[in-house]
């Protein structure tokens, strides 16, 4: 959510950096947690061991920073390119620059593509990074570039993926929700 929030126009400088900290935080947040639990199934998967939480979260401390600096070197590149975007938009407040903006307009284009491609790349492989270093054990460059891999190569099934974990999630919500409601209306009976 912060990283979403990031990008809303009516944001001011203060606003944004504290946003934008935040999302930091939830990456190394994330990055711990989700790395543990990504260990502890890659782990299961394939070797049959099941590692304690917090043999998990050992592992995950000390690869922390393989966990947690993918997400952050996509969100980098795009900000270099949002930020050769903001001079050129700049450039078109002056009479005499606007001119040479318009001839630089297909490059302005394209790096919103680039910045397209980096950022939703980034929103639906996040949670592959973590994966990726758990079963892999590489760095973060490497998991970046399987999660975006993946994604833009099989999308179908990601979003197969996707829609069946959803699914797993909308059941496994429904029969918590349905057992706790008839815990408290048997502990009220």
């Amino acid at each position: 959510t912060p990283f979403v929030e990031m990008f809303h126009g009516d944001r001011k400088f203060t606003g944004f950096v504290f946003v934008l900290l935040c999302g930091v935080w939830e990456l190394f947040v994330w990055g711990l947690i989700g790395g543990a639990i990504t260990r502890i199934a890659a782990l299961k998967f394939t070797r049959d061991e099941a590692p304690g939480p917090v043999a998990a979260l050992k592992h995950a401390a000390r690869k922390l920073p393989s966990y947690s600096l993918p997400p952050l070197v996509a969100l980098l590149w795009a900000a270099v390119f949002g930020v050769q975007l903001v001079i050129v938009g700049l450039a078109m407040r002056v009479d005499f620059l606007a001119l040479l903006a318009g001839i630089l307009w297909p490059f302005v284009i394209l790096l919103g593509l680039l910045m397209a491609i980096l950022l939703l790349g980034l929103l639906a492989g996040w949670p592959l990074m973590w994966a990726t270093v758990s079963v892999e054990g590489t760095d973060s460059f490497d998991a970046l570039s399987r999660s975006f891999a993946y994604t833009y190569h099989r999308p179908l099934r990601l979003l197969w993926y996707v829609l069946f974990a959803t699914f797993l999630a909308v059941i496994s919500m429904f029969v918590v929700k349905l057992f706790a409601a008839a815990a408290i209306a048997l502990s009220n009976w």
